[in-house]
């Protein structure tokens, strides 16, 4: 059995291939209930990033829309984190937040500088 993992409540076993596909948009929960949420790619989103072109060919570019979905991906991690900053006196649950601040933002501006380079091939 694999790591249970989830989002407001809604766990799941992710070696469950139906159950760690789920999109946020299918958990009951308020918080999940839009499945434009910052952060969460659309199904049709993946799609079109499997069917993306490779760097050097015409059309859409995979690494330009694997960094651009996984740039907002982190965008809505370091909302949720700050969120819960401004909300928790859990030491222990505060300390994670602030360190995926830290972590995600710093991804981000890195993968900005690949999407420059990306762009630009």
């Amino acid at each position: 059995m694999g790591v249970a993992a989830g989002f407001a409540g809604a766990f799941y076993d992710v070696d469950d291939a139906a159950s760690a596909r789920r999109h946020p948009s299918d958990m009951d929960s308020a918080a999940t209930s839009d499945a434009t949420m910052l952060g969460f790619a659309t199904w049709e989103q993946i799609e079109a990033l499997k069917a993306s072109g490779t760097s050097g060919t015409s059309g859409a570019n995979a690494e330009e829309m694997f960094l651009k979905l996984m740039i907002t991906h982190h965008a809505g991690g370091v909302e949720m984190a700050q969120a819960l900053i401004e909300r928790s006196a859990n030491e222990v649950v505060t300390s994670l937040a602030e360190r995926i601040v830290r972590t995600q933002q710093s991804e981000m501006t890195y993968m900005n500088e690949l999407l420059v380079l990306v762009e630009g091939q």
